[in-house]
């Protein structure tokens, strides 16, 4: 992963490297890599969890564009110079994800340098990732967006459908850039337990509610809002409808989920 960063193609970058409590080798690992790099800044920090290792990065980064990668995946070593070319500050830009298990050599590359453009970045990329994209670093921070750390599931979702009510605009760019590494123990290796992904579903819908009642929207952004609470609610069902879980139940597990 840190290879594919320092040999980026554009070489102005930040490296922020966030220890969140690694138990293996992994601290010691990335001191070594400051050594050797001064674009690497490490940050060492007790386990929280994925939101607020990604917060902490966003919080000390001082760089025009923030890109988030997972400590087991790989990005292209143009992937940065690419997304630079088409991103903007109300517009998104994003490459191709590409899943493998065990060596990216089993991905077949593509030439393939197309732009999409639109609105709905789930419909692009199959879901709303957070990594693999180019986010305007002023903007984060000019509508105070924060990963919820409360939230351990569906949080990029949630980050993304906050950040897009922003933007004008989506550049996908059609050419692998972010290769998406399988393992059994991630997270989301979790997401078949049906009642988990519920309750997931009922926590993101409650995130964005909460973090939208204090925001002033012009009447568009209104209405996208409505529209991504809908896609929270469809979601919701269809889990449900899958599982076959009851409507009774639906209500029982939103009691308790927010008791």
């Amino acid at each position: 992963c840190v290879c594919s960063l320092v040999n980026q193609t554009y070489g102005n970058i930040e490296i922020i490297l966030v220890d969140d409590g690694s138990p293996d080798n992994s601290s010691l690992i990335i001191d070594l890599w400051a050594e050797k790099d001064k674009r690497i800044k490490v940050i060492h920090k007790n386990n929280e969890g994925v939101s607020k290792a990604r917060n902490v990065g966003i919080d000390i980064s001082v760089g025009k564009w923030i890109l988030f990668v997972d400590a087991d995946d790989i990005i292209s070593e143009t992937c940065v110079e690419e997304l630079i070319k088409y991103s903007d500050r109300r517009v998104l830009s994003s490459g191709k994800i590409v899943r493998f298990s065990l060596n990216i050599s089993e991905v077949k590359e593509s030439e393939n340098r197309s732009v999409i453009r639109g609105k709905k970045l789930g419909d692009f990329r199959g879901g709303l990732f957070a990594c693999g994209a180019l986010y305007d670093r002023e903007l984060i921070n000019e509508i105070s967006l924060r990963f919820d750390p409360e939230i351990s599931n569906l949080e990029d979702s949630v980050f993304n459908c906050e950040y897009l009510c922003y933007i004008s605009e989506v550049a996908y760019v059609d050419s692998p850039m972010y290769y998406y590494r399988i393992t059994p123990s991630s997270a989301i290796s979790k997401c078949v337990d049906v009642k988990y992904q519920i309750r997931s579903w009922i926590k993101a819908r409650r995130s964005m509610m909460n973090w939208f009642s204090d925001k002033s929207l012009s009447f568009s952004q209104k209405k996208y809002v409505r529209r991504i609470f809908r896609y929270c609610q469809n979601n919701l069902y269809a889990e449900c409808f899958s599982g076959g879980v009851s409507y009774s139940e639906l209500k029982e597990i939103e009691k308790t989920d927010s008791s």
